[in-house]
């Protein structure tokens, strides 16, 4: 029994000194903007793709069983916190090779993975998107977060997938000079890209790319990569040339997306965000303080971004409320892929 109250203790207890953003309520309690939608971690994903009968029903918890889920996800925090800390000290590559199928993976689960729950997150934000803002007005938005390692390009590459897929006109810029990650995330070649349309050396036509996935048609995507790296990227995204090209680009396409660099570590992000029509934010679930957010938000105010809407990212879905997490444990994204095995059966099958 005094394990039991030393247990329950604790994690209130951890609880309280975490100051972290863990579940939609907090994010929207620090932040005075609209919430688009949150995307599940990827264990959470992993494990929804087991069958209903290795899962709790709905309704089916106990103080011991939310106890032993604080804890669990507590830890979580830690370990990636500590892992993280290890890999910059020990100065890992974060890019290395065998990193980057499942970079490539993330970067296009729309596409790669459609009927996973992750994917059903980032159409459930491009509806929230379409539907919050108006079409005419905002077309040129910026994505961008505090700080690095939040999932700003993941959900960019993402987003500009799952919005070309309704049919219309999309074009994806990567304007993160310091460390671009969108042709990483897309498998292309960085090649030219959007340094050599501000330095003038080609046109922002000869700069695009298509991308090409198995299977899926994707004619109304087009990426600019980064291209070359700059010795000085904030003079090159802060000229005439770089409003001058956002403009023409304005025109021609339904949607723009801009993946920024992180807000607090260079000027880059307040920068482009001036020219855009809006910002999205990207949080990091159980690792963006805030504290952190509170100075994010002191610096795009301090420039007048106009800020219309944020992403919670790598949530844990056992914090973001009783019905949903037990719901989606059965297996939501187990019941669409048997759904859409069955409704689109080949020719010769037999009828179900």
């Amino acid at each position: 029994i005094l394990g039991l109250f030393l247990g329950v203790g604790l994690a209130f207890l951890f609880e309280n000194l975490d100051d972290s953003i863990k579940t939609p309520e907090d994010l929207t309690d620090r932040l005075d903007i609209p919430f688009l939608g949150f995307v599940p971690s990827v264990e959470d994903a992993d494990d929804s793709s087991t069958g209903p009968k290795d899962r709790p029903r709905p309704g089916q918890s106990s103080p011991a069983k939310r106890v032993a889920t604080t804890y669990r996800d507590f830890f979580k925090v830690i370990k990636r916190r500590i892992g993280a800390e290890n890999e910059t000290m020990q100065g890992l590559d974060l890019h290395k090779k065998e990193d980057l199928t499942a970079r490539q993976r993330a970067g296009a689960v729309v596409v790669n993975q459609p009927m996973s729950s992750i994917a059903e997150a980032y159409r459930s934000i491009r509806a929230n998107l379409f539907y919050s803002t108006p079409a005419e007005e905002l077309k040129l938005l910026a994505i961008t977060s505090s700080r690095p390692q939040e999932g700003k390009t993941t959900t960019s590459t993402n987003l500009a997938l799952s919005i070309a897929q309704t049919g219309k006109r999309v074009l994806l810029i990567d304007a993160d000079l310091h460390r671009p990650s969108v042709h990483k995330n897309l498998d292309a070649e960085s090649g030219r890209g959007l340094t050599d349309v501000l330095i003038g050396s080609i046109t922002w036509q000869e700069a695009t790319r298509k991308i090409s996935f198995k299977d899926v048609d994707l004619e109304n995507l087009d990426v600019i990569t980064a291209g070359p790296s700059s010795p000085n990227p904030s003079e090159l995204l802060n000229s005439n040339r770089m409003r001058e090209f956002l403009t023409q680009v304005r025109s021609e396409y339904d949607w723009v997306l801009i993946d920024t660099p992180p807000v607090l570590f260079v000027s880059d992000a307040s920068i482009i965000s001036v020219m855009c029509d809006g910002v999205i934010l990207v949080v990091k679930s159980g690792d963006s303080s805030r504290s952190l957010l509170s100075r994010t938000m002191e610096r795009l105010n301090s420039v007048h971004a106009h800020m219309i809407g944020s992403i919670l990212n790598n949530v844990q879905v056992s914090r973001v409320g009783r019905y949903y997490s037990s719901y989606y444990n059965v297996g939501y994204s187990r019941y669409s892929q048997d759904y859409q095995r069955t409704y689109y059966a080949s020719e010769g099958a037999d009828e179900v």
